[in-house]
């Protein structure tokens, strides 16, 4: 688990937009996982995002109309992600695994930020990525639901899934195998935390 801090303007979310493909790079090199995704053209960028990067948002960005569990399946739908058929299943597993299986049923309007974020996790989670962005996922949260959301990335990385977590919150710092501190577009500390 790799956190991601420094001031607003830093260069934290394009950090994480270039890890994702979103953003491109004017120069140099990126690869995720073994894959150089410089070099891929937008049709070849766009299939390998799907499949190998969850993004978690600060504001959840849950889909309105639809259930948690069908928030949870939208990214398998778009990336036609295993049997079509198996997809409410494994959509209903990520939500128990995140807590939240008794909310599969209700839409986002009636969940609570926490239960909200943990479901924008399961569907980060869905096509099983290589990695796991989250940028400011515990900002719109009360201290306490936020501390529950970090320890959750923390055992998503002891479970050996690679998260990366752009923050404010110095507190992430204690679940962190490895701190990176941004300044004006540039790593100004690469750190290993001592209980890592």
């Amino acid at each position: 688990m790799t956190v991601v801090i420094g001031q607003s303007g830093s260069g934290k979310s394009t950090l994480l937009g270039l890890i994702a493909g979103i953003d491109r790079p004017t120069r140099g090199e990126i690869v995720v996982g073994g894959t150089p995704i410089h070099s891929l053209d937008e049709r070849r960028l766009s299939a390998w995002r799907g499949r190998s990067v969850g993004i978690v948002f600060q504001f959840f960005q849950l889909l309105p109309t639809l259930t948690a569990a069908e928030n949870v399946m939208l990214p398998m739908d778009f990336c036609d992600t295993g049997p079509a058929a198996g997809r409410p299943e494994r959509a209903r597993a990520l939500l128990a695994k995140l807590g939240v299986l008794d909310q599969a049923d209700k839409l986002p309007g009636t969940l609570s930020g926490g239960q909200q974020q943990r479901v924008a996790i399961a569907r980060a989670l869905a096509n099983d990525p290589t990695v796991l962005l989250a940028d400011e996922p515990t900002g719109n949260l009360d201290s306490r639901t936020a501390g529950a959301i970090i320890d959750l990335f923390r055992s998503l990385a002891e479970e050996g899934q690679t998260v990366v977590m752009v923050t404010h919150d110095r507190g992430a710092l204690r679940s962190a195998s490895r701190a990176i501190t941004l300044a004006d577009g540039r790593v100004v500390a690469d750190e290993r935390p001592a209980h890592a």
